[in-house]
């Protein structure tokens, strides 16, 4: 399955297939360990599964911490537009 986890840490960042045994849950719980004990938050996107945010704390909500980099802005929204 195909995983990406964005991370200040680049020994944490990862974008690709996953190798491991590990399901979704199971990522999502690795990640939480690394973001405890690294002190920094990490997104995890699991493709076809979803995407959480893992604050410092270890609290792991659901939805992007990160904005993409690669999206345009698209000004929807904005007036004189």
């Amino acid at each position: 399955m195909w995983v990406e986890l964005t991370c200040a840490d680049p020994r944490v960042a990862f974008r690709g297939e996953w190798q491991g045994r590990e399901g979704p849950d199971e990522i999502v719980a690795l990640a939480r360990e690394k973001a405890m004990a690294l002190g920094l938050p990490i997104q995890v996107e699991i493709q076809r599964h979803g995407v959480w945010s893992i604050e410092p704390t270890g609290t792991v909500n659901p939805g992007r911490l990160f904005r993409p980099e690669k999206l345009p802005r698209s000004g929807v929204g904005r007036r004189g537009r």
